[in-house]
């Protein structure tokens, strides 16, 4: 008895399915331009952006150039963005802004492109392209429209783009230095903090400063190494007048006292010679 009322279950959504789509299909080949228009907003409305998509193209195409299609097009702008499409929307929120500067929602559709590209923003090892996208179209949509209800939310959009890139230069930096590139670690460490001076880890990348330029000198040849000794005793000033109480202060103060050191050997070896 149930396999029968399953059998019946799954015949009667077949064709209920088949009916549906006949319904569509007949909808895509009808003349009747204004059924088209009802039926893309009642798609657009029940989330089923795959069939308002197709209709909303031909309705942009018939009705270029008329009244009507700016309310069209915004539909279909977040139509692709509700598909996941956001490559697209992000093209078609910059033209809708573009092609309607004095409308009511050209500011939205401003904002929309940087949160089409927050969305496509990926982890922070691969390539940031859309991260940076995103910046700055949530950067020129705060120096457009500066007193909007929504600079609070792109300013905190930023913020977290902003983690991801701090995150890739930190691991760039940190690859730099597990590999033995003492010198290029440094200077990638320097750049993090210039760049990005409200880092979590700003802490740790003055002390990994310190450590890299002293493994550097240490590295580098007799002749180079008084010179670079004392750039590790300079950045370990730095980062105790900074960072007096850091649970890294004893070894940076390790290093520093080693660098001394390794200074005055230096100059005694030139007396000597």
């Amino acid at each position: 008895m149930k396999i029968k009322q399953l059998s019946f279950l799954a015949i009667l959504f077949l064709v209920l399915f088949a009916s549906a789509c006949d319904n569509y299909n007949k909808v895509l080949k009808s003349d009747n331009v204004e059924l088209k228009y009802e039926k893309a907003k009642e798609y657009y409305n029940q989330g089923k952006y795959f069939k308002a998509i197709p209709l909303l193209d031909e309705l942009i195409s018939i009705y270029r150039g008329k009244a009507e299609l700016e309310d069209i097009y915004y539909i279909y702008c977040y139509a692709h963005y509700g598909q996941g499409n956001y490559l697209m929307a992000a093209y078609n929120f910059k033209n809708y802004y573009t092609f309607y500067p004095g409308s009511e929602k050209a500011e939205e559709a401003m904002f929309m492109v940087g949160k089409c590209y927050y969305q496509v923003s990926p982890d922070p090892e691969l390539d940031q392209e859309y991260t940076l996208q995103a910046i700055n179209a949530f950067q020129l949509f705060i120096n457009s429209y500066p007193n909007s209800d929504r600079v609070a939310q792109a300013n905190e959009y930023i913020r977290l783009l902003r983690k991801k890139l701090e995150r890739k230069a930190f691991d760039a930096a940190k690859l730099y230095f597990d590999m033995g590139q003492y010198q290029a670690a440094a200077i990638s460490f320097e750049n993090i903090l210039f760049e990005y001076p409200d880092i979590t880890e700003a802490e740790y990348v003055q002390y990994l400063i310190v450590k890299s330029k002293y493994l550097f000198a240490k590295n580098s040849i007799e002749s180079k190494q008084a010179e670079r000794y004392n750039e590790t005793i300079e950045a370990y000033k730095r980062f105790k007048q900074k960072y007096p109480e850091s649970e890294w202060i004893n070894d940076a103060k390790i290093l520093y006292v080693k660098a001394q050191a390794a200074v005055k050997s230096n100059k005694a070896k030139k007396i000597e010679q």
